[in-house]
């Protein structure tokens, strides 16, 4: 069921304030309750339980698995309606863009990530189906390391590529999920608007998040190079912030600009 009384109300309120108003929506994507009690599979799960006792901190326990085809066609048809809706209520003059957001705070950062996501069994089915791409003469199984094995390296930070190649390959395919997740909402986004509309995404964070890995966003090269969107954000760390210190963006604003897209 769709409602946008909240959409358009906002919508009017804002556009209300004069007639060359122009604006960009931040629309988070995620599920309501009733989505995930009729999909228990669907829903993201920690490798360290203690996360479901932390549900109002990083974006709360509950929410769908990125790894999760469903969650996906539901939220791409949600998102697609939505941005309809707004055309045909004749608000999309004013309307220059979308920012589409999900995870921690709508910025790509997997759900509670400091709980080591993802073990549901969404994400076990659709890591066995890419690793059976990866590897078709000799299928390894979906195993999911644990939070030790994910914090532990063998040189330091570093992993021997050939004995803990079944974690690095975790890895991998984990960071792929909100790639895979945001580039098709940006595709949807740009074919209801013919193209016209910008699509701007919070991606791209890799320095300064002093974060473990699942946090960031080790795919962003994926992203980078999607046709479908046009420019990146991110807020300024959250140290370095006095006067004299340098405040810097969490990304790498030169790889993006050679890219030709914005920060």
């Amino acid at each position: 069921r769709y409602d946008y009384a909240a959409t358009d109300a906002a919508l009017k309120r804002i556009l209300g304030a004069s007639p060359r108003v122009l604006y960009m929506p931040r629309v988070i994507l995620s599920a309501p309750a009733d989505w995930m009690d009729a999909h228990p599979d669907e829903v993201v799960d920690y490798a360290d339980p203690a996360s479901w006792k932390d549900d109002k901190g990083w974006g709360g326990a509950r929410h769908p698995s990125w790894a999760s085809l469903l969650w996906r066609r539901d939220a791409a048809e949600a998102l697609r309606r939505l941005v309809r809706h707004v055309r045909e209520a004749g608000y999309a003059p004013h309307i220059i863009g979308w920012h589409i957001g999900s995870g921690i705070y709508g910025e790509w950062h997997h759900w509670n990530a400091v709980y080591y996501p993802d073990t549901s069994p969404a994400f076990v089915r659709a890591y066995g189906e890419w690793l059976a791409g990866r590897y078709p003469d000799r299928l390894p199984d979906p195993v999911i390391p644990t939070v030790e094995e994910r914090r532990s390296g063998a040189l330091g930070v570093f992993r021997d590529p050939h004995a803990s190649r079944w974690i690095v390959d975790h890895a991998e395919f984990f960071h792929s999920l909100g790639a895979a997740a945001l580039t098709e909402f940006a595709h949807v986004i740009k074919e209801e608007t013919g193209g016209r509309s910008v699509v701007l995404a919070f991606n791209g964070y890799l320095p300064d998040l002093n974060c473990n890995h699942e946090i960031d966003h080790r795919a962003f090269d994926r992203t980078l190079r999607c046709g479908d969107i046009d420019c990146f954000a991110s807020p300024h760390s959250y140290v370095r912030r006095r006067p004299g210190e340098d405040a810097t963006m969490r990304g790498f604003m030169g790889s993006v600009r050679a890219l030709g897209k914005l920060w």
